[in-house]
């Protein structure tokens, strides 16, 4: 591989892999099949991914987005519970959690909705950097307020997770490049790979960052899938080789590449993970990362995503 190839380049390249080559990324069946879904959530722990932000977050096993990646604006970090004080110096900003989302339009982010059903639009930011708490870089125009929060009718967490959508509407408009566009249901979905991506953990255990040097980066993981049915409502990842997503990836849009028009395009928003009651670590502690990575089927809500955002402008 040439030092000077593109990320682009280098994604593309990736997806073009066999799923029998190895490397950095870890390929990842995906199991799309509504069945499963019953034959683990009854005796599987099921756990969202907000997490406090004193806890990890970046993407376990994934890949480092850089800025000249097209992903360095199609994600974007939720910052929630925020707090702003006024002082001498500037504005000093208190946070409690993160999650992920993606722009669908200039003012409408498209994530889940557990991420946000607890806060007022006021306590959520939408934030525009690769790595929003880097030490030196904090710069208050990245952090745009938030107008409007709209949260799926039929939203449930029991007795299993459905639904799991939010819109919100942003205070001010996005750059085009940040947008992007939702599958349907007339794309070809074989051989393809997810891009699963998002501002969370990187570790399922132990800590790898600090509040009070916090540093929340983006990065990416390739997963591939070998079939789908486009009415299913949830996309399944396992993710038993400690890969996938975790606490802070939630909201987060599941990528597929559209070949014919050279884009990537969402086909799932970041939603929950279960895990066997029986994974655990040195400390007996079930592992909550180690088990599936469930992501809401955004051709299944497609109608209810457009209508409501539509609403939202």
């Amino acid at each position: 591989m040439k030092t000077n190839q593109s990320e682009e380049d280098r994604l593309l390249g990736e997806i073009n892999m066999s799923n029998n080559e190895t490397g950095f990324i870890k390929f990842l069946t995906l199991l799309l099949v509504l069945g499963l879904i019953s034959g683990f959530t009854g005796c599987e722990t099921s756990t969202h991914l907000n997490f406090n932000q004193a806890e990890h977050d970046e993407i376990i096993g994934g890949k480092n987005v850089k800025i000249s990646s097209q992903f360095s604006k199609k994600v974007i970090y939720l910052s929630l519970g925020v707090e702003r004080t006024k002082t001498n110096s500037g504005t000093s900003l208190k946070t409690q959690g993160l999650c992920s989302a993606s722009a669908i339009s200039k003012r409408i982010l498209l994530t889940a909705a557990h991420c946000v059903d607890k806060w007022e639009p006021s306590e959520v930011n939408a934030v525009l950097s690769l790595n929003p708490f880097k030490k030196g870089s904090f710069n208050e125009k990245d952090w745009i307020k938030v107008e409007k929060i709209k949260i799926h009718e039929n939203y449930r967490t029991t007795p299993t997770v459905e639904n799991d959508f939010a819109l919100i509407r942003l205070a001010k408009d996005l750059d085009d490049d940040r947008i992007s566009k939702l599958a349907t249901s007339d794309q070809t979905y074989e051989n393809m790979e997810l891009v699963t991506i998002g501002y969370g953990r990187t570790q399922v255990s132990g800590s790898d960052r600090s509040s009070e040097s916090a540093e929340s980066i983006l990065y990416y993981l390739l997963k591939p899938f070998e079939f789908f049915e486009i009415n299913d409502p949830t996309i399944i990842i396992n993710q038993t080789d400690e890969t996938g997503i975790c606490s802070g990836d939630s909201g987060s849009p599941g990528f597929i590449f559209n070949k014919k028009t050279k884009e990537f395009i969402i086909l799932g928003v970041a939603s929950y993970v279960t895990h066997p009651e029986n994974t655990s670590t040195e400390s007996n502690v079930a592992e909550p990362c180690h088990g599936y990575g469930i992501y809401m089927n955004v051709l299944t809500h497609r109608e209810w995503i457009t209508k409501n955002a539509i609403g939202l402008n």
